[in-house]
């Protein structure tokens, strides 16, 4: 018999932190929802419950994790000794509805930012070495005469090549942007600086 896979997740405590790698937009509204929709269902959720009431509301496995993992650490929730069933604890439980975005606020905020991590650990040679991959092969010439609009442009590039997630924080997505900028002001031996662009090196056009 098939285990039913949303809840499946949930119950799975020592989930990688890569899970919080990113959460939708409107997390906040989402976790509410979340934690009213098993608050609405006795403040517990089994797995094939979370079949049929969560994924109808579009919650992912992954964005499901998230929210569990974030209560689960912060011991707002529990998963019975089964693994089978996600447990609010009883001041959650008895909560006012109306504060859970407020709590999850407090808690989201207190959350790793993997996206972040994995951004930082790129640095400056990850985004050069990632350009000059790209631009070898497409011109061998980067425009940075505009250059506000060259980071914009390149930070989506590099998202999109590195494979970061689309919906990245905004404190991820900053930290990208001022690799980006720190690339144009310094290429480095890869590129070769012109006045208002950047010309990749060991590259025929």
């Amino acid at each position: 018999m098939r285990r039913p896979a949303l809840l499946l997740a949930i119950a799975q405590i020592l989930v990688p932190s890569g899970v919080l790698a990113e959460l939708p937009g409107g997390a906040l509204s989402r976790a509410a929802a979340f934690v009213g929709t098993i608050r609405d269902n006795g403040c517990r959720m089994t797995t094939g419950e979370a079949d049929s009431r969560l994924a109808p509301m579009g919650f992912t496995p992954e964005e499901t994790r998230a929210y569990a993992r974030i209560m689960l650490d912060a011991g707002v929730a529990t998963v019975d000794a089964e693994g089978g069933t996600l447990v609010l604890s009883q001041a959650l439980c008895a909560a006012d509805p109306a504060v859970d975005r407020t709590i999850f606020s407090d808690l989201l905020s207190d959350a790793p930012d993997p996206v972040l991590e994995q951004v930082q650990a790129f640095g400056v040679q990850g985004v050069s070495a990632l350009l000059w991959l790209r631009y070898r092969d497409a011109g061998c010439v980067i425009d940075v005469s505009d250059t506000e609009k060259a980071v914009a442009d390149l930070t989506e590039t590099v998202a999109l090549d590195a494979g970061f997630p689309q919906e990245m924080s905004d404190a991820a997505r900053a930290a990208l942007k001022d690799l980006v900028g720190a690339f144009i002001a310094s290429p480095g031996p890869r590129f070769a600086a012109e006045p208002g662009r950047l010309v990749a090196q060991d590259c025929t056009p």
